[in-house]
């Protein structure tokens, strides 16, 4: 049977490497690849994949953790740790416009110890036109996630969140105004 051989393939300037491993299926050959990753030093066989990180392989050794010499300035070429990027502008403005009108106090009032996510489910809804589904995802890169730390749009608290909305103390509260907040 023939030995494993590492295999280079050039995308976008970058080198990356699988091993293959040559078998025979009904007569004809049958390369089985599995992926390395992105070759870091091709002399020291040095590689680097999401799952197992910076690594050494060969054919002999397997694979080996791989750990920098300080003394030896060699890029790894990593990739950076992607930083919060946020749509600003839209919510930005929203809350302005609902704190400036006193709209603001009136709707964190609904329910106080839910008025994060009550103004983020408010933001997501006039901001957007998607479903429920993705207001979470939605959250996570909005600017609305900063003013309302506490929001949560998980799907399933929505859920518990309209079924308390629609309570019947909570309409007792807003049409009547009692001084005691129900929930």
């Amino acid at each position: 049977m023939a030995k494993p051989f590492i295999h280079i393939d050039n995308k976008n300037g970058n080198q990356y490497a699988s091993i293959y491993t040559p078998k025979r299926t009904n007569g004809k050959k049958d390369n089985q690849p599995k992926y390395l990753g992105k070759i870091i030093n091709k002399q020291q066989n040095i590689y680097y994949n999401k799952k197992q990180g910076t690594f050494q392989y060969t054919i002999e050794n397997g694979y080996q953790p791989y750990t920098p010499n300080p003394n030896n300035n060699e890029n790894t070429n990593k990739t950076k740790e992607e930083k919060l990027i946020l749509d600003f502008g839209d919510a930005y403005t929203l809350h302005q416009t609902l704190t400036k009108t006193g709209l603001h106090n009136i709707l964190t009032n609904l329910l106080p110890k839910q008025a994060d996510t009550t103004m983020a489910l408010i933001n997501y809804k006039l901001l957007t036109s998607t479903t429920n589904k993705y207001a979470n995802d939605w959250l996570t890169g909005s600017y609305t996630n900063i003013i309302y730390p506490k929001a949560n749009l998980h799907s399933q608290r929505l859920s518990q969140y309209y079924q308390q909305i629609g309570e019947e103390k909570m309409y007792v509260f807003r049409c009547y105004g009692k001084r005691k907040h129900p929930v």
